[in-house]
């Protein structure tokens, strides 16, 4: 999609991990599009790395071992759609003039950081 860069790409582990090219020119962010895939039924969570490297915000995608093609091209036609409206949208940022970063607990609740 020229958008992301993959830190992890499942070839030992069964994870596929990106974040956002630095020269992306995107106005939202991988919690807004993980915001966006979740309306579409996909749980794919964004969240910053650990200490020393938490200004990187990336997202993260455990595969299973019966995630089959047509799924996957389920998911990335659903990402280039949600990319589209994120494109097309006009993003309004809070009062600091930046968005808010929200990610994914596995407690079902938004955390905001």
């Amino acid at each position: 999609m020229g958008l992301f860069r993959i830190y992890e790409d499942a070839r030992q582990i069964p994870i596929v991990c990106w974040a956002l090219e630095e020269d992306a020119d995107v106005q939202w962010s991988l919690y807004d599009l993980a915001d966006r895939l979740r309306m579409s039924g996909w749980l794919v969570p964004a969240y910053p790395l650990p200490e020393n490297l938490e200004h990187i915000d990336v997202q993260r995608l455990v595969v299973r071992q019966d995630f089959s093609m047509p799924l996957a091209l389920r998911l990335i036609d659903d990402m280039k759609k949600e990319i589209a409206n994120l494109n097309s949208s006009r993003i309004v940022a809070g009062a600091s003039g930046r968005n808010a970063a929200v990610g994914f607990d596995h407690g079902g609740r938004s955390i905001r950081t």
